[in-house]
C-alpha cells in the first residue's frame, strides 16, 4: 500500500510539474515528508530520538515553507488530543528551533517579528492588488481552485477513494479513531487555504497544492494495504487517468511536463547569446512569469548583469538599477515589452549610448546597445 501510495505520489502531475522549476514546494515536501514518517515512529515507538529528529526536519522545512508553520501548529494539536506530554514536548523542541529563530531575527532587524510575513501581505494587497474589483465569480473562483487543484494532483478515482476511506471512519459502524486522527491534518490545513484564498492572502497557484497531496497519502495506502489482482489493475487504472486527463483538464498550464505557452523566448533567446558577452548586462521587462524569467536563465549572462522588471500591478519602475545598468557596463541588451511603464520611462536618446533592434515582434522589441 505505501508503494502504491509512493509511486502515485511520484507520478502526480502537478508535483511532477514543479519539480522541474526552481520552486521551494519540492524540497519543502520532502522534509515534510520524512518528518511525517520519522514523527509516525516516534509516536508509535515511543522514541524520543525519532520526535527530536522529526521536529528537525520539520524545522528545516519550516526554513523553506511557511506552510511547514502551519503544520507544526496542527501536528501539535494533534499530539495534543493524544494526551502525551513528552511527545509534544520533544517534537516541538526541535521543531520550533527556525520560526523562533526567524521571528526573533526579524525582531532584531526591524522590531516586528512577522515583518516577513507582512512584506507577502503587502505584495499580495497592495503590489498585486490582489482584492481588487472582485465580484461573485471571483469568490466561486477561489473556493473552487484548491479543490480543484487536488483533484488534478490525484485524480477523480483517487479522490473519491481518500474521501470514501475517510468518512468511512467517521460513521457508527466502522468508526477508527486513529484514521480520524489522521484525517485532522488534512481538513485543517483545507480550511486553512480555504479561508486565505477568501481572505485573498494565498494566490491561486496549483504549486501549494503539494500538502494536500502528501496529507492523502495515509489513506491510499490504507485502502492497498489488503492487494488483489483487482485492487493491482486499479492502482494502474488510476495512476494512467490521473496522468492522462491531467493533459485534458487543467488551468495554469499543470500539464505533466512544463512548456512554454508558445515558443517567441526561444528565437529572443537566440538573438540575445549572439550578441553578449561576460561584460554584458540584460535588462528584462516583464513579459510573463514563464517567459521574463526563462530568457533570464537561458541567456546565460551573469546573474548580477541582470535585471528583471516586477511584473505585479502597482509594481514601481527600479530607475535606478535600470540607470546602473546603462552607465556602468559597456554594453547590454534591453527587452521591452511594447507600450509597457519601463519603454515609456526609459529613453536611451539621453545617454552616450547607441543602440541597435535586434529582434522585434508583435509583442516585445529587444534592442542591443554599446557604450559610444
Amino acid at each position: 500500500g505505501a508503494f502504491i501510495a509512493s509511486t502515485l505520489l511520484a507520478t502526480c502531475p502537478i508535483l511532477f510539474h514543479n519539480s522541474f522549476l526552481a520552486l521551494s514546494e519540492t524540497p519543502y515536501l520532502f522534509f515534510l515528508a520524512i518528518s511525517l514518517n520519522t514523527l509516525s515512529k516516534g509516536v508509535k515507538g515511543n522514541s524520543t530520538a525519532h520526535l527530536l529528529i522529526a521536529g528537525l526536519l520539520m524545522s528545516i522545512a519550516s526554513g523553506i515553507r511557511y506552510e511547514a508553520w502551519v503544520m507544526t501548529a496542527i501536528l501539535s494539536f494533534i499530539l495534543l488530543l493524544t494526551k502525551n506530554w513528552k511527545h509534544i514536548f520533544f517534537f516541538n523542541f526541535t521543531a520550533a528551533l527556525f520560526p523562533i529563530y526567524w521571528l526573533l531575527s526579524n525582531y532584531l532587524e526591524t522590531g516586528d517579528p512577522l515583518y516577513s510575513i507582512q512584506g507577502t501581505y503587502h505584495w499580495n494587497f497592495e503590489i498585486m492588488g490582489n482584492n481588487e474589483g472582485l465580484h461573485f465569480e471571483d469568490y466561486l473562483r477561489r473556493a473552487w481552485f484548491f479543490p480543484f487543484s487536488w483533484i488534478i494532483a490525484i485524480g477523480i478515482p483517487t479522490g473519491f477513494l481518500v474521501l470514501k476511506t475517510i468518512f468511512k471512519s467517521y460513521s457508527k459502524k466502522t468508526r477508527n479513531l486513529k484514521l480520524i486522527l489522521l484525517s485532522l491534518p488534512f481538513f485543517i490545513m483545507f480550511l486553512f487555504y480555504q479561508y486565505n484564498t477568501f481572505k485573498g492572502s494565498l494566490l491561486l497557484q496549483h504549486r501549494y497544492i503539494g500538502t494536500l497531496v502528501i496529507l492523502s497519502l495515509p489513506f491510499i495506502a490504507i485502502y492497498f494495504k489488503e492487494l488483489s489482482n483487482k485492487k493491482i489493475k486499479q492502482a494502474w487504472l488510476f495512476g494512467a487517468l490521473t496522468i492522462g486527463l491531467s493533459l485534458i483538464y487543467n488551468t495554469a498550464h499543470v500539464k505533466p511536463l512544463p512548456r512554454l505557452g508558445e515558443q517567441s523566448a526561444v528565437s529572443i533567446i537566440k538573438e540575445i547569446k549572439a550578441n553578449t558577452d561576460e561584460n554584458t548586462s540584460l535588462i528584462i521587462d516583464f513579459i510573463g512569469w514563464d517567459k521574463s524569467y526563462f530568457i533570464a536563465l537561458q541567456s546565460q549572462v551573469y546573474r548580477k548583469n541582470i535585471l528583471i522588471i516586477e511584473g505585479a500591478k502597482y509594481s514601481k519602475i527600479p530607475e535606478s538599477s535600470v540607470q546602473e545598468k546603462l552607465t556602468n557596463y559597456p554594453n547590454g541588451i534591453i527587452l521591452f515589452k511594447k507600450e509597457s511603464a519601463l519603454q515609456k520611462a526609459v529613453k536611451l536618446n539621453e545617454h552616450n549610448i547607441t543602440s541597435k533592434n535586434i529582434y522585434e515582434d508583435d509583442e516585445v522589441v529587444v534592442l542591443k546597445w554599446e557604450a559610444n
